[in-house]
């Protein structure tokens, strides 16, 4: 279904998806990949223990944001699914900051 379009904005996250692994395969050697997951793997549990209250607070700005811009992305694309989606993302996005609060 991601193929066929039946939902455009996840056909549309896995199109992008694909291209990004793409571009990085085509700028790092796997070796060099692997590399910096070994290190990431490591390395970013240390950082989010030391600065865990500042990096939760910028996730949940960054999560916010993404889910308004889909909103509005999905509120542009024409069909009867979209209208349906924008909705459901506004409604689980004030469940979210309800939640938070």
């Amino acid at each position: 279904s991601l193929l066929l379009v039946h939902n455009f904005a996840n056909s549309v996250k896995f199109a992008a998806i694909l291209y990004s692994i793409t571009y990085i395969g085509a700028v790092c050697n796997t070796l060099t990949l692997l590399t910096l997951a070994w290190v990431a793997a490591f390395v970013i549990p240390i950082i989010y223990t030391q600065n865990q209250s500042k990096a939760d607070e910028l996730l949940t700005q960054a999560k916010t944001q993404y889910q308004a811009l889909s909103t509005k992305l999905l509120s542009l694309v024409p069909g009867p699914n979209t209208a349906q989606a924008a909705q459901a993302a506004q409604v689980a996005q004030a469940a979210q900051v309800s939640k938070e609060q």
